[in-house]
């Protein structure tokens, strides 16, 4: 028969024993945790000023980006896409860019080069003009580039002269309003769900063609997310980066305009393009400090951007018009007096709903 003592150091041992059990668990659990990739999330505007330095890295054009390319650079979800230094989310306040020069690069293409490619006319080149006239009234210097502008060269370049214009302290705003198409086959960069996400240029084909087309005019999201990485490099720490993305599954970048029903369109693209032997282009190393950016997304991945029409009891003179709804939560930010990324960010994610020009659809926004 076990004496009390017996008993005593059995349950000491069984108790222990549960103790090391927890503990190890814990820690594969912590491992399990680490190992996921972390996702920067976006923070609303805190008034508190920064205080950091300005970097002095020396300009950087982009001609050391991208090299070569076997078919397409391979893009990530916008809404996801992380820089190769993410920031942590920087509390910001507008006093902070009362003096900051300010830039815009609008793109827009709603009617492309192949038209039987993409047979539909998206009202890209409105939300362009809508933009541009706002973001002038609010300081901005703005660079357009609408339809046979927006070349997947065209694009190059312009990102190149804004990197070349830019200096520290800016505030710089990119907005892209037009298809988007996945690409599918070869190798992708950073990409789960092994398709890269692309914003298709005015001279961008539909499908590839061996011998033809190979994707290379298609712009990716890793091209966009190099060109982010040195221009926040060259803004420093005192500057700001907003990307918005007027494109439907924005966290997939696809956007075509399908009727449904009378007056209802929504932008989607269902077929990614598939590119043999595909690669992505080379990925940019930040050389200094970088500037907090912001990502906005018209939707999240998995739901259609709905086109927004301007009913007659709103705005008469402008009645009928369609416009991409993000563009237009912006163009609404704008007008009430949110010029700066974090103020504009926070207006589309507070007010899409009761606005009501995105209904069926949910905005995502993210820290870079």
């Amino acid at each position: 028969m076990k004496t009390a003592s017996d008993i005593l150091m059995t349950l000491t041992a069984i108790v222990a024993a549960s103790m090391i059990m927890i503990a190890c668990g814990n820690s594969n659990a912590e491992k399990a945790q680490s190992a996921q990739p972390q996702q920067q999330q976006y923070v609303p505007q805190q008034e508190q000023d920064t205080t950091a330095a300005d970097s002095t890295a020396a300009v950087r054009d982009g001609s050391d980006i991208g090299g070569s390319q076997a078919g397409v650079a391979g893009p990530k979800s916008v809404a996801t896409s992380a820089s190769s230094a993410p920031s942590k989310a920087v509390p910001i306040s507008s006093k902070q860019f009362k003096d900051s020069k300010k830039k815009a690069l609008l793109i827009g293409v709603g009617t492309y080069q192949y038209r039987e490619d993409w047979d539909k006319t998206l009202s890209s080149a409105r939300d362009v003009e809508l933009l541009a006239g706002s973001l002038g009234q609010a300081g901005y210097e703005v660079t357009t580039l609408i339809d046979h502008q927006a070349t997947h060269e065209g694009i190059e370049k312009a990102f190149k002269e804004l990197l070349k214009n830019c200096n520290a302290g800016d505030v710089v705003l990119i907005h892209f309003s037009g298809h988007g198409q996945q690409i599918k086959g070869g190798s992708q960069r950073n990409e789960s769900d092994n398709l890269t996400e692309t914003f298709v240029a005015y001279d961008a084909r539909k499908e590839y063609r061996a011998g033809g087309y190979d994707g290379k005019r298609h712009f990716t999201d890793d091209e966009i997310d190099n060109y982010a990485t040195l221009l926040r490099e060259r803004l420093g720490k005192k500057g700001m980066l907003l990307l918005s993305f007027d494109t439907c599954h924005s966290g997939t970048m696809s956007r075509d305009a399908v009727e449904t029903k009378k007056g209802d369109v929504w932008r989607s693209v269902d077929m990614p393009i598939t590119i043999p032997n595909y690669k992505p282009v080379a990925q940019a190393t930040a050389r200094g400090a970088l500037a907090p950016g912001i990502e906005l997304s018209a939707c999240q991945a998995g739901q259609l951007n709905f086109e927004y029409i301007i009913e007659n009891k709103q705005n008469k003179s402008n009645a009928g018009n369609r416009y991409g709804s993000l563009s237009y939560m912006i163009y609404l930010a704008l007008g009430d007096g949110k010029t700066e990324p974090r103020a504009i960010a926070d207006y589309v994610m507070k007010n899409y709903k009761t606005k009501k020009v995105m209904t069926r659809q949910q905005p995502c926004v993210y820290n870079m």
